[in-house]
């Protein structure tokens, strides 16, 4: 395993310590958690691009990564809150957030597991949506002033990201059975010009 791909098993690895910590309403302790996930992020990804380091499994596990990181977190954003305003993070938010990331990666493993082999590389506008979804975690947790609007924008974000996923799925899929079929008619000729 190579040094991005160990920077990732390393930023999974810390999920667990950053729901301990949010849990126990420990804020400073998962924002530094939290931090340090995404600076293990930049870093694998920075590697893995410039030192030629891409392979399968890294593409497989930063996305895992991102994921279950961002799922944690709002899973437990609503329950969280100062004494005197409990439960401010909108659990309507959470559900698009935790719904949208679900169905991407649910539906790229159901695919691949059916024998489409999809390769949704990461778009722009996903990976700024991911980055936008850690910024509202990191603006809960610090108490920024401008973190109830950012919430809201990530709702945006989220829906268009999800959209423009799904667009680029449905035509991987089509594309993917185009060449299976092709690839079924090429097999049949050579079958038929075998036997004459």
């Amino acid at each position: 395993m190579n040094l991005p791909n160990t920077l990732t098993v390393a930023r999974i690895g810390m999920i667990p310590f950053f729901i301990y910590f949010l849990l126990r309403g420990e804020r400073m302790y998962s924002l530094g958690v939290l931090c340090l996930a995404g600076l293990t992020d930049l870093l694998d990804g920075y590697l893995a691009r410039t030192q030629g380091r891409v392979t399968r499994l890294g593409s497989i596990l930063d996305p895992v990564a991102d994921k279950l990181l961002v799922i944690s977190a709002f899973l437990i954003l609503p329950t969280l809150g100062p004494s005197d305003r409990p439960r401010e993070f909108p659990m309507w938010v959470s559900v698009v957030v935790i719904a949208e990331n679900l169905v991407i990666f649910v539906g790229w493993f159901t695919l691949n597991a059916l024998g489409y082999e999809l390769v949704v590389t990461p778009r722009p506008l996903g990976k700024v949506n991911n980055w936008l979804q850690v910024l509202v975690v990191i603006a809960h947790l610090a108490g920024f002033i401008f973190a109830r609007l950012l919430t809201y924008i990530i709702v945006v974000t989220t829906l268009a990201s999800g959209i423009d996923y799904a667009v680029v799925g449905l035509r991987s899929l089509d594309r993917n059975r185009r060449e299976k079929k092709r690839d079924r008619q090429r097999v049949n000729r050579l079958s038929e010009t075998s036997r004459r």
